[in-house]
């Protein structure tokens, strides 16, 4: 009761509606939403990849009001132009983000065998999902029907796809004000070799440490590696290293 915590559902997958068309209108409904629960300040905003860039939206809107921001949590978080953002541009047309989804609900489901890569066809959005609601139907012991998946499939693709095109969009602006920011970043590279989702692998030097966030604070966040990399990060072990270095940053 004394620390309320609130998520917010993505348009498009996790609630009704639309995906957002913008950064600022995302993150100018989702503030705006959190104040109509709490109407005032101090505030700490946070994400997981894409979600902690919707944070930083999020927090120098609530400065520009005048609101009061504590904190700023991004968990594996890469600013729109760093230099992993342009090998995820590719990803739509190769089908890795379908891949991407489905190897892990193959995980969940405990699939005996993943998605290769280049195994979804390039440039046939219909055809990647069908591949892959029929690849998990195969491999995996589920109940659900081939229009449940493929409808789960397609909606993921949908908003991430829109989401892709909303952070190739953004500008972000510095904030208004001094945030205290906190990093936590993983230390294999966004997709390391060999990793457990059978993805290709995607290194983010020079910016590993910092996912392009040098410049965008009055004083740097402080950076939290976490021994793992980027789809692995909110699963265990790393996970619990993750909210290790949340609890010690808000005390």
């Amino acid at each position: 009761p004394e620390r309320p915590l609130f998520g917010f559902a993505a348009p498009g997958l996790n609630a009704k509606g639309e995906p957002f068309t913008s950064m600022q209108a995302m993150a100018g409904a989702y503030l705006a939403a959190a104040r109509a629960r709490q109407p005032r300040g101090p505030y700490v905003f946070g994400g997981y990849s894409f979600g902690g860039v919707v944070a930083y939206e999020m927090a120098r809107q609530a400065q520009a009001a005048n609101e009061t921001v504590d904190g700023l949590i991004l968990i594996d978080s890469y600013t729109p132009h760093s230099t992993v953002m342009s090998a995820l541009r590719r990803w739509s047309r190769e089908g890795i983000l379908v891949q991407s989804v489905s190897n892990m609900l193959a995980v969940e489901w405990k699939g005996m065998n993943l998605l290769a890569s280049g195994a979804l066809p390039p440039d046939d959005p219909a055809g990647q999902v069908a591949r892959a609601t029929q690849h998990l139907l195969e491999t995996c012991d589920v109940h659900h029907s081939f229009d449940a998946i493929a409808t789960l499939l397609e909606n993921c693709r949908k908003v991430m796809e829109a989401h892709t095109s909303i952070l190739g969009a953004y500008r972000p602006a510095p904030p208004h004000d001094r945030l205290d920011a906190l990093l936590i970043h993983n230390t294999h590279g966004f997709i390391g070799a060999d990793n457990a989702l059978n993805l290709p692998k995607v290194d983010d030097f020079p910016d590993r440490e910092s996912h392009g966030w040098d410049g965008y604070f009055i004083n740097p966040p402080l950076r939290v590696p976490v021994d793992t990399e980027h789809f692995l990060m909110m699963r265990p072990p790393a996970l619990d290293k993750v909210a290790a270095a949340i609890n010690s940053h808000q005390g």
